[in-house]
């Protein structure tokens, strides 16, 4: 009798456990999150000291929920290499991110595709990466691009450390 009394006690036990487990509220779904696409495009032909050379930028909402607060970060150790000349139209502002600089584009629509140029100056003959990380949100990460710029000198200059022989 007290083995078929435990198991009773039991099964009473599971029941009203399942019952009160239905009357407990539901958790909310947590919000969807945007889907946001970064793409590089530049010259493949490269870049030359002292002349501008356009960079774009190109971000694609491919989800049903805005993307706010978007950003491109990119590293500070590029800009030393290549100043910023301008941004096409009213594009975006920059922002000081410690090692990176945020350039803000605002908020970005379900299904919308926004291309930014920006011009910039190359400074010196090189091979350089321009290295881009998207943000939105808070500090929501969707992923980097790069894109490798290999800068000549200007036509009529000498490389450093040869003189013209005459």
């Amino acid at each position: 009798m007290g083995l078929v009394a435990f198991g009773l006690v039991a099964a009473v036990f599971t029941l009203g456990y399942a019952l009160w487990q239905l009357r407990a509220p539901v958790p909310p779904s947590p919000e969807p999150q945007a889907r946001v696409k970064l793409a590089l495009e530049g010259d493949a032909g490269g870049a030359t000291v002292n002349r501008p050379y356009v960079i774009v930028l190109e971000v694609y909402n491919e989800s049903e929920v805005a993307a706010e607060n978007v950003r491109f970060m990119i590293e500070k150790e590029f800009l030393g290499q290549f100043a910023p000349l301008r941004l096409a139209g009213d594009t975006g502002h920059w922002q000081d991110a410690g090692r990176w600089m945020a350039l803000r584009i605002g908020a970005i629509r379900p299904d919308e595709r926004r291309r930014v140029p920006l011009t910039v100056l190359p400074r010196k003959a090189g091979r350089f990466e321009l290295v881009v990380r998207l943000i939105s949100e808070e500090s929501i990460y969707h992923g980097m691009a790069d894109l490798p710029i290999v800068v000549t000198a200007e036509e009529g200059s000498q490389p450093s450390g040869r003189r013209a022989q005459g």
